[in-house]
């Protein structure tokens, strides 16, 4: 889960506790919109998760890893 309980947009890399995200990549639902992200585990093992939110916006995301190559973010 991810909150921004501030009044203008917010972004951040989120590390986490994880050690078996590496090596393959993961689909993240968003279990309050539906939106759903595709991310590299391998980036999100070493950079952390990017997360993007609007003013008092929230994620709740639902990991699974994905079935397809997931090209890392620049």
């Amino acid at each position: 889960m991810a909150v921004n309980y501030a009044d203008a947009p917010a972004a951040a890399r989120v590390h986490l506790p994880w050690t078996d995200l590496e090596a393959r990549p993961w689909q993240l639902e968003d279990l309050l919109s539906g939106d759903v992200f595709e991310r590299d585990g391998t980036e999100v093992a070493t950079d952390g998760l990017y997360v993007e939110l609007p003013p008092w916006g929230a994620h709740v995301l639902g990991w699974t890893p994905a079935e397809r190559s997931v090209p890392a973010r620049t």
